[in-house]
């Protein structure tokens, strides 16, 4: 009895289904729409029976939103962009600045 269900489940399963109307292969087509003049439309190469758009008609392609000008990850990263750029400032003529100093109070220079 278990091996009759298993039977009757796969051949249920494996019984070929019809092809979306949506995309047919011109075989398809041509069975189900008989002796009318078929078309053939699209990468996925899809047969039915509607005429092609005229050529002057194009698609109308659309954009994605653009997107924000400002993000989170920006401002973070100008943030860290001056940092490190005063860090570089500070570094390269801030030795400058302290040499000076301690060289006019080794003169006797008031502070």
């Amino acid at each position: 009895m278990r091996v009759a269900a298993i039977v009757v489940l796969v051949s249920a399963l494996t019984t070929p289904s019809e092809a979306s109307t949506s995309c047919m292969s011109k075989t398809e087509a041509r069975q189900h729409f008989g002796s009318v003049h078929i078309y053939w439309h699209g990468p996925e190469h899809c047969w039915d029976a509607t005429p092609a758009r005229p050529h002057g008609v194009r698609h109308r392609v659309r954009h994605p939103e653009p997107e924000p000008m400002v993000t989170q990850r920006g401002v973070v990263m100008v943030i860290i962009t001056i940092a490190l750029t005063l860090s570089i400032v500070e570094i390269l003529f801030g030795g400058t600045r302290s040499a000076g100093h301690t060289h006019r109070l080794r003169l006797g220079a008031k502070p």
